[in-house]
């Protein structure tokens, strides 16, 4: 099996940064899930949550083959896992990760420009249960289009020689080649989406807060309403704009052309900004959500005590 033509100390250099930076997302997100399943029966009443939820199980489908595939790879300098069936499901998993990532966060805009602009359509979409209904059908589409591609043919796999993940379809079907290329240009246009809906949502809260002024209709009630919902709208804001700027970068970084060790180094930039997208969502919650903060608050004190204590969900 031939080495990479990577030195040494770039490939140090990348796998240690990509490293690092793999076990502090992992260990964000799992802690996330652990505040989220602790106050379940707080969150499960919120669609923006169970949505979030969603991309937390596409953040860690992303981290972890990053991890078990191109770190020690990166390190030994060769594909040490070879052309195994676990290194096609790692690689593949990347791609359903990914896909939830970008749908998701489809979602998650689509739920606050319905409830600013489309409350009936946000109830029937986003209500209590409608929400894991909509949620399962993301997953089945993502899933079998996933499934679809690979038993067609069109593979993905790690080149352990310049350190990308991409896809082989070679020997696959017609459909599988177009999917893969689709694939590659819905991550242009699906950010391209969210950054359209962003303009529209803020138009929007801004003639409501215009109109709520106006009218004086600002009732305790609703202003607490109209806070919470412009604080989620952020949140949104926050983890959408973050996948925009990877799917920028994969476009920028794409066309750049260096030579070696150079291009190395740019293959682990891309790497890092996956793996950044993919911590976002802990630091957002964590940063906004009272719940959140407060676990955080309480993993950081070592003299705390050893039962942790029940902490319900609000949001300032």
């Amino acid at each position: 099996m031939a080495n990479s033509p990577a030195p040494l100390d770039a490939r140090l250099i990348g796998g240690c940064v990509l490293f690092i930076a793999s076990v502090l997302g992992l260990f964000g997100n799992l802690t996330l899930i652990a505040v989220s399943i602790k106050n379940f029966a707080t969150f499960r009443k919120t669609a923006f949550f169970i949505i979030t939820w969603q991309l937390l199980i596409g953040d860690i489908m992303v981290i972890l083959p990053e991890l078990v595939i191109p770190i020690p790879i990166i390190f030994a300098g060769y594909g040490v896992h070879g052309a195994s069936v676990f290194a096609m499901i790692m690689a593949n998993m990347d791609t359903v990760g990914f896909m939830c990532n970008q749908y998701f966060a489809l979602l998650l805009i689509l739920n606050r420009f319905c409830i600013f602009c489309f409350p009936q359509l946000n109830g029937i979409l986003f209500g209590r249960r409608s929400v894991l209904v909509t949620a399962i059908i993301f997953w089945l589409y993502i899933f079998g289009r996933t499934l679809f591609t690979v038993l067609a043919g069109c593979v993905k796999l790690f080149d352990s020689n310049y350190f990308f993940f991409k896809y082989n379809c070679t020997n696959a079907i017609g459909v599988a080649k177009k999917i893969s290329q689709w694939t590659k240009y819905e991550s242009y246009y699906l950010p391209g989406v969210m950054f359209f809906s962003f303009t529209l949502l803020s138009f929007a809260r801004f003639i409501m807060s215009c109109g709520l002024s106006l009218v004086k209709l600002g009732t305790k009630t609703g202003n607490k309403k109209l806070r919470i919902e412009k604080k989620l709208l952020i949140q949104s804001i926050l983890i959408c704009g973050m996948l925009q700027i990877e799917s920028l970068s994969f476009a920028i970084v794409s066309k750049i052309k260096i030579p070696a060790p150079g291009s190395y180094y740019l293959s682990f930039l891309t790497s890092l900004i996956v793996i950044a997208n993919s911590s976002i969502h802990p630091f957002v919650l964590f940063t906004f959500n009272t719940d959140a903060t407060g676990i955080k608050k309480l993993l950081e004190e070592r003299n705390a005590s050893q039962e942790l204590i029940s902490v319900h969900a609000q949001l300032r």
